[in-house]
């Protein structure tokens, strides 16, 4: 019990600081053309991306037993063309609209009628010159069976490539990780004391 409470203690405080170092280091959004940002990767992680282009239809998705995907992992690239030879990043898009118009673009057996609702609403799919903004995961989020399993679904993602979450800015909220922490070890201790009491 004071193994695994330890071990618990130490996640929630790394948590805590990852969440604070990236938010003391990302005082200002990083504007970048997305020509720039593969050429040469900055150091923010909340970032402004312009000449971007997407293409909603290459979007990669998990679903558990088959129900519609909360969110979709589509590869960024460059509006001119000039991409790297591998996708260094995938933007995450959570938004109602596209994962409303993706999962019943998926939900046609006719491929003529996949193929007449992606024409009709090609503005939605087919996103050329577009801006995004938001913050790339840390380590800590980037679970390693996801990334493999991101990795085997299209293999041209780099040994390296980031996630940008759409709309998602610098947080403190992880900070809470830290009074959890110090709670935690409070109460693994008071609790050995009262123990050696006992014996």
């Amino acid at each position: 019990m004071k193994f695994w409470g330890t071990i618990i203690a130490l996640a929630f405080l790394l948590h805590g600081v990852t969440s604070l170092t990236t938010y003391f280091n990302n005082r200002t959004q990083g504007v970048y053309s997305f020509e720039e940002y593969i050429s040469n990767k900055p150091d923010e992680q909340w970032v402004k991306l312009t000449g971007c282009k997407l293409d909603i239809s290459e979007a990669t998705y998990f679903s558990i037993l088959g129900s519609n995907p909360s969110k979709i992992y589509v590869p960024i690239k460059t509006q001119s063309g000039i991409d790297s030879t591998s996708d260094v990043a995938l933007l995450c898009i959570t938004d109602d609209k596209t994962l409303g118009a993706f999962n019943k673009l998926n939900g046609f057996e006719d491929p003529m009628e996949m193929f007449k609702y992606y024409n009709d609403n090609k503005s939605i799919f087919y996103q050329e010159n577009r801006t995004i903004e938001g913050l790339e995961r840390n380590w800590m989020d980037m679970d390693e069976d996801e990334v493999s399993e991101l990795q085997e679904l299209n293999p041209n993602l780099t040994s390296k490539f980031v996630i940008i979450e759409e709309g998602k800015n610098p947080s403190i909220s992880g900070i809470v990780g830290i009074p959890v922490f110090i709670g935690i070890i409070w109460f693994l201790f008071f609790r050995s004391k009262k123990e050696e009491q006992v014996a």
